[in-house]
């Protein structure tokens, strides 16, 4: 994408940015307490091409920072030979300090390498350019990834996922900073952007602006990529496959949307390597898919050992990859297979999924959970929060960290929890809760609604770039898991114990039937579709009461004299 600007725009971006750069908010505290912003005319960070950290300490909403981030560099440099260029970085750091963007730790120390490796780059290759909006972007960043390996520096990280899932593949912070500061200066011209649509990675946060396509917000995965698809033609019909079935909102949603894109992506880099003269798979053959399924278990091991779970994920492979054809078959795309997806893969060919035992449902002991109580107040105060909501409510940590801050209801002096059920569909699920988990919320309540918070979340992220976002599933999974290192959490056996977020769940349904509670009132509770789901843990209740109840008959207590 090459972006064609005038001189003259560019020139009068440049103005624009220069004005911005006169004066910044400084937090001033008045006598009662009460917190203001007030602009300072200060063209210190236009002027100069060093910031000293101690700058930065002398406006009072950073002095803190500063002073918890000892270790950090004194001055940052910027170095661009073009002095344009130099201004617009510096005022993607200007613009990212002030909004909460940017910690100072970053601005001095993480992003530092990657600025140094970029201007060195923009210097030595992009000679005559006034600014980073003239670049092609595409080619550029493609230009700059080999001259990076050109030099032995890294480019790519490995992040290990947990089987069925597959590893992921990003781009190193010193690769995406290219990227960053086009992004940046583009918003802040405000170029018009393309359709999301026609892009090869799509946001659905755009797409939920345009088109209403809703997505989990407690995840933070927010972006599908189909450039990692080679094959152009093939790239430009699987978007299109995307696009009409999300936007037909039929069994589709944005999860599963990124769970087919793993699998395609996977399948067609297969293909590509099977048959690299293809450009499409109008060819594809039942030996074909036989290939295809060795591939699936061969790499399942050689990836995540013999222990991996590989029927679990050659069988979510094969499902998707059958329907994917089925589809395009059916509704007439020029890449389909010409032989039927019904000779191609057969229904012998999916493996057959172990159910879990009864004695399988994973939840959490009392041994443990004594461990987690003692240590609790270890725990940053809002994941304290969502784990005694857990434990107390049953919720999925997805439904907790959609909570709104009105979400307490307090009837006839008895309180209930309001929450909208993401995988059941339903709004306004009303749990009942004592008074404990009632002030914990409050307090919650409180701390949520004196930040900034338009959407109104219980949970809410109060600095940085996702400021006003709420807090996502992947935080608490960390505290979690820190916290159980830290303690040395054990069970009973004296095996390290994991927290994951839904054995809280299970826990609660089995404390509530333990405690008594009907199979009917469980299901409302934790609002089951069906009473199948609350079934699986009536048949460990009575696994229970037979272990107890042939305990006592060892005991000779039923003895006939």
């Amino acid at each position: 994408m090459e972006t064609k600007l005038s001189n003259s725009f560019i020139s009068e971006f440049h103005d624009e940015l220069m004005q911005k750069m006169t004066s910044f908010p400084v937090k001033v505290t008045s006598k009662d307490g009460s917190v203001n912003f007030r602009h300072r005319y200060d063209s210190y960070f236009l002027d100069n091409n060093k910031w000293s950290l101690y700058k930065i300490r002398g406006i009072n909403q950073f002095k803190q920072m500063v002073d918890n981030s000892p270790t950090i560099r004194r001055n940052i440099r910027f170095q661009f030979e073009e002095p344009s260029l130099n201004l617009e970085v510096k005022y993607i750091f200007f613009h990212r300090l002030f909004t909460n963007q940017w910690k100072v730790t970053t601005m001095f120390q993480s992003i530092q390498s990657p600025i140094r490796r970029l201007t060195e780059f923009i210097n030595e290759n992009m000679e005559g350019i006034s600014s980073f909006l003239q670049l092609n972007i595409n080619r550029t960043e493609k230009e700059y990834v080999s001259w990076l390996q050109e030099k032995g520096i890294r480019t790519k990280r490995l992040k290990k996922r947990l089987p069925p899932h597959n590893d992921v593949i990003f781009h190193t912070s010193v690769v995406t900073i290219l990227r960053k500061v086009y992004t940046d200066l583009a918003e802040a011209a405000k170029l018009e952007e393309p359709d999301e649509w026609t892009k090869d990675k799509w946001d659905v946060r755009n797409l939920q602006d345009a088109y209403g396509i809703d997505y989990n917000k407690t995840v933070s995965e927010y972006t599908i990529d189909f450039s990692r698809i080679e094959i152009l033609g093939v790239r430009n019909e699987v978007k299109k496959y995307f696009r009409q079935r999300l936007l037909s909102k039929h069994k589709f949603a944005w999860g599963t949307a990124k769970n087919y894109i793993t699998i395609l992506t996977q399948f067609f880099r297969f293909i590509r390597k099977l048959k690299p003269k293809w450009k499409d798979i109008k060819g594809l053959k039942r030996d074909h898919i036989v290939e295809y399924i060795q591939y699936l278990n061969a790499h399942i091991i050689e990836s995540k050992g013999e222990k991996a779970n590989s029927e679990m994920f050659v069988a979510k492979s094969l499902v998707i990859v059958e329907k994917f054809i089925s589809d395009i078959q059916r509704y007439g795309y020029r890449i389909a297979p010409k032989t039927d997806v019904f000779y191609l893969i057969f229904p012998e060919d999916i493996p057959k999924i172990k159910k879990k035992s009864v004695h399988q449902i994973d939840m959490i002991p009392d041994f443990v959970l004594k461990q987690l109580f003692k240590h609790m107040n270890d725990l940053h105060p809002d994941v304290r929060a969502v784990i005694m909501i857990a434990f107390k409510t049953g919720l999925r940590i997805s439904d907790i960290l959609s909570l709104k801050n009105d979400c307490l209801i307090k009837r006839d002096n008895q309180f209930w929890l309001e929450a909208d059920i993401r995988k059941s569909r339903i709004q306004g699920h009303r749990i009942p809760i004592d008074s404990h988990l009632a002030g914990i919320i409050e307090s919650t309540i409180e701390k949520s609604s004196a930040t900034y918070n338009p959407e109104r979340f219980l949970f809410v992220i109060t600095k940085g770039r996702r400021k006003g976002e709420t807090i996502n599933q992947t935080y608490i999974r960390a505290h979690l898991r820190k916290f159980s290192i830290r303690h040395q959490i054990k069970d009973e056996s004296g095996r390290p114990f994991h927290f994951r977020t839904h054995q809280f769940r299970h826990t609660f349904a089995m404390k509530m039937l333990n405690g008594g509670a009907d199979l009917l009132t469980v299901q409302g509770i934790m609002a089951h579709g069906t009473p199948e789901s609350t079934l699986s843990y009536v048949r460990i209740l009575e696994e229970t009461k037979r272990e107890v109840f042939d305990a006592v008959v060892g005991r000779g207590e039923f003895d006939v004299f």
